[in-house]
């Protein structure tokens, strides 16, 4: 996509298998089986509901929808440690899917929606929720799911 222009839905759609076909690498069965072993099964969702809950935010559905199209992901996972993320993106890297995030949910302004549907994995980090503070440096860790 071009700076200025904007794709339509029906473009997006029409150019969705060869769209997934260029970003993906590896099967997509493959790619769910690596993951689950990464975070485990309960930790990898890949249906309709999840899509649909994760595919769009409120812009698209507040008569957007030609801006900020619904664009589901290939698949959400929810890792629940440094570890697991640093894993998943070095799958996704190696094979070249390209990642979102969300962080606390809110969802706005498309930055955690796929580019195109049916592509890429979406990251949630509700599991990691864990905050630290240090008093002495007055210093505070947060993870992205805080």
């Amino acid at each position: 996509m071009m700076f200025g222009h904007i794709e339509t839905k029906e473009d997006i759609i029409k150019n969705t298998k060869k769209v997934s076909e260029k970003y993906l690498k590896m099967k997509k069965e493959d790619l769910i089986k690596k993951l689950k072993k990464i975070v485990g099964d309960d930790w990898v969702r890949t249906d309709d509901l999840t899509g649909y809950y994760y595919g769009s935010d409120v812009l698209t559905h507040f008569g957007q929808g030609a801006l900020y199209p619904e664009n589901h992901p290939l698949v959400v996972v929810m890792p629940g440690s440094t570890k697991d993320v640093q894993e998943i993106i070095k799958l996704a890297e190696t094979n070249k899917v390209p990642i979102y995030a969300i962080g606390g949910g809110t969802v706005l302004l498309i930055g955690s929606i796929p580019g195109k549907p049916n592509v890429g994995i979406t990251f949630d980090f509700h599991r990691m929720q864990k905050i630290t503070v240090d008093k002495e440096r007055m210093v505070v860790r947060a993870q992205p799911g805080a």
